[in-house]
């Protein structure tokens, strides 16, 4: 059996062949005992290797892992005295050919990634099988592969990121810490809305992953930043595959070029460029309409005596040319088909003896140009056609076509009439100059300098792009979730159902902390690809009506991937932030008053529909204290080292501690609106009902009327304790919510990981700013939380 077709057919044991036959290597060449497998080892590897249904070779230990990759570091042979990147090959006369036209610098040099033995298209083929058919596989190949290279490399440079093949790479490349740039070879091929668009069962991707993006023009630039890429990431340096065009020279004379393809020097030669039609139209329709301009084509050729030769797309993976038009290609001499993979001759020398170029809508119209050849284009079926603008001949049926051609062929008018402009600023950095690779190996040269990101350095993803969501409940968008792809930035929702498809899910988001077997299932599937949920709450500024109601919330609280914000059993995001030595500015503060002072003069609170009405509770002239509800069971009192007999000693201390003060007891809203339990339910209360200063508020009121009438006020770990803090109210926690241990509570648990004093504002700046988003319904977008405050006091009804 062949390495490839073991590859293809079994991962697992070209992987376990690959690791016995380097184990063999050196222990022939090592004395020391120190590299050899013992027999132990020897007989688990042969069981695997006769009949284990386990995926891959695993490795027992530790110590064996770690001896395993220095046994498989792959010898690059990296020149001294340059930075090395990495590329994974794939179609030689595309993308490949853009990594050889940068691989020119002094500095760097552009190695290609030793995965597998051999290139060409049949390995190609193959990895793009493993990738998809084992993708977890794949991805512990990769890691597994680059890990011991690391720091010897300064990045992986990629030509397009949007195949499993690539993609799983670049995610490996970012768990690894290693910069990622992606050199775009492709511009938009027919609608900008389609452009980098990918598809596989329930996964779309239509948007880059790398670090670095390096666009040809402003309209791939402009397409990224519409779909949500920070334009930071973004550098407009021109395409290489141009560059040829600036004062080409001929390889072959025109002769010479004749004899290759079998054709007559002295007649017409026409080039068409087939495409194949993939991702953005209806392909079968597409592909018929394609061979019907060819054979119109080749009726001219006939008529005329002229030549054509017929240039397959670099990736042929469908058939573009039907049975048809080969049987007319078999018949006459005068036709050519130059096929992928084995093309004669570089495209560059094609458009260079060629009299004419035509196709539907290739790249190659704006090459043909550039080499001053005239072209036509054969828009035999209605798309938006990305060259409109630049007055290109076109023909949509038979009789057009020969006329377009007796026009372009007689006359030079059709290359003067041709509008540069649009194209030198859409498609390259301003001109063809024929320097975008120079500006990119000087691009490049520069990144060099730059270090790469330990793992322990990274920084929890707050403002992270993210593209995709997998998560337990895809039907979440449809209520509660309605603007999460605004508040978090991402185009689809999906839960994974294979491999394949959690391994190109960008972000795992997972809302709140509570178990679930789906939250289980993804979690687990999820991990195989290196991915931890990325935990989100709803927002402390939520919606009008309460959750329960389904009402969608307006916003959400990035949690980050270790816990949830409320949990004190683990350092959260939000305790970490203000553990640190985070100091903050002047514009910060001054922005958490300003925030605080339109949530207090406007009474904003969590949910914001109940009535605020003048209320009447208590003696006239008696202090009074606040003791707060919260829902039976919420994961919150859980996380906050709470419980129910937590709640009943809250309430006796605040009668004991306060006999002079009217004691106010507030139900949870979930209790008086949605019929959910509570702490402070009848029978929990009861002993209060002959106490003459306990007032119990068991209908719907807005909590921030009561705040104005207390002045102390009890909780466990409700969030309406630090609305409280808000109007600058005592507040004494009996549990260890996110706002407690920071010296600005009473607390009755000590949280001995909270080592840090911290402001109101500063808390408030964390929580509610730093770590939140807000989405407005009327602006239809992403907004500042006082333009959320703003939305909420237009629409409530009080």
């Amino acid at each position: 059996m062949s390495k490839l077709t073991k590859l293809a057919k079994n991962p697992s044991l070209f992987f376990l062949d690959s690791f016995k036959k380097r184990i063999k290597q050196i222990n022939s060449s090592l004395n020391g005992d120190d590299y050899l497998l013992d027999n132990k080892h020897k007989s688990k590897t042969n069981d695997r290797a006769k009949g284990s249904n386990k995926s891959g070779y695993e490795i027992e230990s530790k110590q064996s892992a770690l001896k395993s990759l220095s046994i498989l570091k792959p010898d690059y042979s990296f020149e001294e005295g340059k930075e090395a990147y990495l590329y994974l090959p794939w179609i030689k006369s595309h993308g490949d050919a853009v990594i050889q036209s940068i691989n020119k610098s002094k500095n760097f040099k552009i190695y290609p990634l030793q995965l597998f033995d051999g290139y060409g298209e049949v390995n190609r083929k193959n990895i793009s099988r493993f990738s998809r058919e084992d993708p977890a596989q794949y991805r512990k190949f990769l890691l597994s592969h680059l890990a011991v290279i690391k720091k010897d490399i300064q990045g992986v440079i990629f030509t397009f990121d949007w195949h499993p093949a690539m993609r799983i790479l670049v995610n490996a490349c970012n768990d690894l810490g290693i910069k990622t740039i992606l050199v775009l070879h492709e511009s938009v091929f027919l609608s900008q809305e389609k452009y980098y668009m990918y598809k596989l069962g329930a996964y779309e991707i239509n948007l880059p992953k790398c670090d670095h993006i390096i666009t040809w023009g402003q309209l791939q630039k402009d397409i990224f930043i519409e779909r949500g890429i920070d334009e930071n990431r973004i550098e407009v340096l021109g395409a290489p595959k141009f560059d040829i065009y600036n004062n080409y020279e001929s390889l072959t004379s025109r002769k010479d070029f004749c004899m290759i393809y079998g054709l007559d020097p002295n007649k017409n030669i026409f080039l068409y460029a087939l495409q194949p039609m993939d991702i953005q139209v209806d392909q079968g329709y597409a592909l018929q309409r394609q061979n019907q301009a060819l054979l119109d084509i080749i009726d001219y050729c006939e008529r005329n005596d002229s030549q054509l030769i017929m240039r397959e797309p670099p990736s042929n993976n469908k058939n573009t040319i039907f049975r048809r038009t080969k049987d007319k290609v078999e018949a006459d001499e005068r036709l050519v088909i130059d096929k992928s993979g084995s093309y004669l001759l570089p495209v560059a020398e094609n458009l260079y003896h060629a009299d004419l170029l035509l196709s539907v809508n290739s790249t190659l119209i704006l090459e043909a140009l550039l080499s001053d050849t005239p072209v036509v284009s054969t828009k035999y079926f209605d798309f938006t056609q990305m060259w409109d603008g630049m007055k290109i001949p076109v023909a949509h049926n038979k009789d057009e076509l020969f006329d377009r051609i007796d026009e372009v062929l007689t006359s030079n008018a059709s290359l003067e009439s041709i509008d540069w402009s649009w194209a030198e600023k859409s498609l390259s950095a301003g001109r063809f100059d024929g320097q975008a690779s120079t500006r990119i190996t000087k691009y490049l040269e520069v990144l060099s300098n730059s270090e790469n990101l330990e793992e322990n350095e990274k920084v929890e993803p707050f403002n992270s792009h993210i593209k995709y969501l997998a998560n337990s409940n895809p039907d979440l968008i449809k209520n509660t979730g309605l603007y999460l792809p605004e508040l978090l930035n991402f185009s689809e929702m999906i839960k994974p159902r294979n491999e394949i498809e959690a391994s190109l899910c960008d972000e795992v988001i997972q809302w709140g902390i509570t178990e679930s077997n789906n939250k289980k299932s993804v979690s687990k599937l999820m991990n195989s690809f290196g991915k931890k949920p990325f935990i989100i709450e709803d927002g402390f500024i939520r919606s009008v009506g309460i959750g329960l109601s389904k009402e969608p919330a307006l916003s959400i609280t990035l949690c980050g991937s270790n816990t949830a914000y409320y949990d004190s059993y683990k350092a959260s995001s939000f305790e970490k932030i203000l553990n640190s030595d985070r100091l903050f500015t002047d514009e910060e503060l001054l922005k958490a008053k300003n925030s605080i002072k339109l949530i207090t003069d406007n009474h904003i609170s969590k949910y914001n529909d109940s009535p605020h009405l003048p209320v009447s509770i208590g003696r006239d002239s008696a202090r009074k204290v606040l003791v707060v509800d919260q829902r039976y069971g919420d994961q919150s009192v859980v996380c906050a080292k709470a419980n129910e007999n937590d709640f009943q000693r809250m309430l006796i201390d605040a009668i004991q501690d306060n006999p002079e003060a009217d004691i106010i007891i507030k139900r949870h809203p979930d209790a008086v609106k949605g019929a959910k339990g509570s702490y402070f339910s009848d029978e929990n209360v009861e002993f209060t009902r002959d106490i003459n200063n306990v007032y119990l508020i068991d209908y719907d009121i807005h909590p921030h009327q009561l705040l104005e009438i207390v002045d102390k006020v009890y909780v466990c770990s409700s969030g309406l304790g630090f609305e409280a803090l808000l109007y600058n109210k005592e507040v004494i926690c009996y549990g260890v919510p996110f706002y407690s241990n920071w010296g600005i509570t009473t607390d009755k648990i000590v949280e001995d990981r909270r080592i840090k004093n911290r402001t109101i504002e500063e808390v408030f700046y964390i929580s509610y700013i730093e770590c939140s988003r807000y989405y407005s319904p009327d602006l239809e977008r992403v907004c500042d939380i006082d333009d959320c405050i703003n939305y909420i006091i237009k629409y409530r009804n009080i």
